[in-house]
């Protein structure tokens, strides 16, 4: 039977090893890749008979991130402010600075996928997204028999992703996950986000502006790693631009 921890999966750096996974390495479940046909004690993927453990940018990782992306999209508004459209871009931002960075894919796309599951819940309940979609995001990994070795990695990337919970992210793919949700916070996008939310509130444009004034044109500054301070860059400028513009225009010819 094949079996194989997982590495870095699309692009990642990464040299493919082979071994064997005891009982307890994956949330106290044998973990075997998605190709093999059998399967060890606990199964994997709800309903599937699909367990993953393979680090390699074959279907096994494509599997086990189109069963989290389903997941969450059950969990998210299709759109709006935070949003899963919001979801899919911080994941396609992240992947983009990983590969660039050499984060650890298969700890950074999950994070990704996870950072805001929990909005909805602090809409409701007020408990901050961050500390509840990291225990959302751990509970369901080990549902599926993600890699116990990768958990706490995603868990700590999910609850250091919000610059105010005052968690430093002490890793490379929490400051990647960082850094590609601010970025979703800046140029047109996140003028245009800013206006979404500004409305979902009942807000006006000085409601929207003043956010963009007190908040998203200091990201530039926060940004953790090499990539992303680059892209910053050129989306900090379109977000004064626009302010200029803006003010331009409200105070008249």
């Amino acid at each position: 039977m094949h079996r194989q921890e997982i590495l870095p999966a699309r692009g990642a750096p990464g040299v493919e090893r082979s071994g064997e996974r005891g009982p307890g390495d994956a949330c106290g479940i044998w973990c075997i890749c998605a190709r093999d046909s059998a399967a060890y004690p606990g199964g994997g993927a709800p309903g599937t008979g699909t367990v993953f453990s393979c680090r390699t940018p074959t279907s096994c990782m494509d599997d086990a991130t189109a069963l989290m992306l389903n997941h969450v999209r059950a969990a998210l508004p299709a759109s709006g402010a935070h949003g899963f459209d919001h979801t899919l871009r911080v994941v396609r931002l992240a992947e983009a600075i990983g590969a660039r960075e050499g984060a650890d894919m298969a700890v950074l796309i999950p994070a990704a996928i996870f950072h805001d599951i929990a909005r909805p819940v602090e809409e409701e309940t007020g408990a901050p997204h961050e500390e509840a979609g990291a225990r959302m995001a751990e509970a369901y990994l080990c549902s599926i028999s993600y890699p116990a070795d990768l958990v706490p990695g995603i868990f700590h990337a999910i609850r250091a992703h919000r610059y105010s919970s005052g968690v430093d992210p002490g890793t490379l793919e929490a400051r990647v996950l960082s850094d590609a949700d601010n970025l979703d916070a800046m140029g047109a996008v996140g003028i245009a986000r800013t206006f979404m939310q500004a409305g979902e509130k009942g807000g006006g444009i000085l409601d929207a502006t003043d956010h963009i004034r007190a908040k998203l044109v200091t990201l530039r500054d926060r940004m953790y790693t090499d990539t992303a301070r680059e892209i910053a860059g050129k989306r900090h400028a379109l977000l004064v631009a626009f302010l200029n513009a803006l003010d331009d225009e409200v105070r008249g010819p």
